[in-house]
């Protein structure tokens, strides 16, 4: 492939950055206020640190196993394809809960904040008229769909940088940082990490890169260190602009009430900032949805699942419809019967962390084997990071039943691969003798 269709590191950033940057931040700058006050936006870089070396591991895994097919490559370079069946199912798994979470924060936005009440007496009529609007959108070309997300990316980046341009006039200098309430920012690492989903996105474009897949690792540690950048400072800002007790009663939605506008300049700004975020919200949802459906047909198209034949079969559109209806079907009952925000963060972590995990152990074992041993040992301290978000999103589940939809789904995936694998071993040993 020529330089002329690959992808520059910058551009690489900009999309990791892009992918990262959303939804997470515009929810949860509210809730984190709400539990640690003028100390909420040291949340960003506490939590990110202790991502940090998960997100590390991921980055060398990209560099010690280049090429494509992101974590069923890593997993099955480095353990077996179980495993990697595993990571890649987990993953799947975590981001259609993903893309739940958002639908229910884009319908509590729209009933809260736009004051759409339907919405908030009948959320079935949302969450069918929202997998039905979404199923559609996704049999569109894939041409099409991305000049939305293009034009979106304009708009979700928009509050973001107002309210950090306005930090400058707003500045408070009396803001008093209760240090005491650090510890609190501990409860709040489901939601936080959330927002930093989606910088491993690089993983699976390591062969359009500029330079190869080795530039992976850089790519995403940049991207993390920018992202994690702009959400301390954005938060850093509604502070000053809002105060901590505004800011947990109002989100980040607010803030155009407390700049000291003429009511007419409040009003537009305030519709404009509204309709920026519900429109990030929604397609954050788009984004998400599109991932889902091509990693369900890859593995349709690869023959690793029940129902290959008809989940690989193209529109005219070059669109897999059957997918997008059985993506429309899992959103729908999540969206149905999980109701409760955080518990739909936390199987979407469990599920993404699984997957992370998995691709850890492929490095430490190749570490291990080529004997660099402070490799080893730096995954290790990924192991222990995925571990503790892996507790504090366990325990922001009620009881164990509410783990049924990712345990359930991941037997049901795995064993069903397992069968197709026999199937597959078994005719090339036939072959073999024939």
């Amino acid at each position: 492939m020529k330089d002329s269709g690959k992808i520059s590191f910058f551009a690489a950033v900009l999309m990791s950055v892009n992918i990262m940057v959303g939804a997470g931040i515009y929810y949860a700058v509210g809730p984190l206020a709400q539990t640690a006050g003028t100390v909420s936006f040291f949340g960003w870089p506490l939590i990110g640190l202790l991502l940090f070396p998960v997100i590390w591991g991921i980055a060398k895994t990209a560099g010690l196993f280049p090429g494509e097919g992101g974590f069923y490559h890593y997993c099955s370079s480095g353990i077996n394809p179980t495993a990697g069946f595993t990571a890649h199912w987990g993953y799947l798994i975590g981001f259609i809960a993903s893309a739940a979470s958002l639908a229910t924060v884009l319908r509590n936005g729209l009933a809260q904040n736009a004051g759409i009440n339907l919405i908030g007496e009948y959320p079935i009529l949302f969450n069918l008229g929202a997998v039905i609007f979404y199923s559609l959108i996704q049999l569109l070309p894939l041409s099409k769909i991305s000049k939305i997300q293009s034009i979106a990316t304009l708009i979700k980046i928009s509050p973001l940088f107002i309210v950090i341009g306005l930090t400058v006039f707003y500045f408070n200098p009396n803001l008093h940082f209760e240090m005491s309430r650090l510890s609190s920012l501990s409860l709040m690492i489901p939601t936080v990490i959330f927002g930093f989903w989606g910088f491993e996105a690089c993983c699976s474009i390591g062969g359009y890169l500029k330079g190869g897949p080795q530039k992976v690792p850089s790519v995403i540690l940049i991207g993390f260190f920018a992202t994690t950048a702009l959400y301390l400072l954005f938060h850093f800002g509604l502070l000053h602009i809002m105060g901590a007790e505004n800011l947990a009663a109002f989100g980040a939605v607010g803030f155009p009430k407390f700049l000291g506008l003429s009511p007419i300049w409040e009003a537009a700004l305030q519709a404009g900032i509204l309709g920026a975020i519900l429109f990030c919200w929604a397609n954050s949802i788009l984004g998400m949805s599109l991932g889902n459906i091509s990693n369900i047909y890859v593995l349709a198209k690869r023959g690793m699942i029940f129902g290959d034949r008809p989940l690989s079969k193209l529109n005219r559109n070059e669109r897999p419809t059957m997918v997008v209806f059985v993506h429309g079907v899992f959103i729908f009952l999540l969206l149905t019967f999980i109701t409760d925000l955080e518990i739909l963060f936390s199987l979407s972590n469990l599920g993404i962390l699984l997957a992370f995990f998995l691709t850890l152990l492929s490095a430490f074992n190749t570490y291990l084997k080529q004997q660099k041993i402070l490799n080893a040992l730096f995954i290790g301290v990924g192991f222990l990071s995925c571990a503790i978000l892996g507790y504090y999103s366990w325990t922001k589940l009620p009881n164990i039943y509410y783990t049924l939809p990712l345990i359930g789904w991941m037997a049901i995936g795995i064993i069903q691969f397992k069968i197709r694998q026999r199937r597959v071993d078994k005719l090339v040993v036939l072959n073999k003798n024939s």
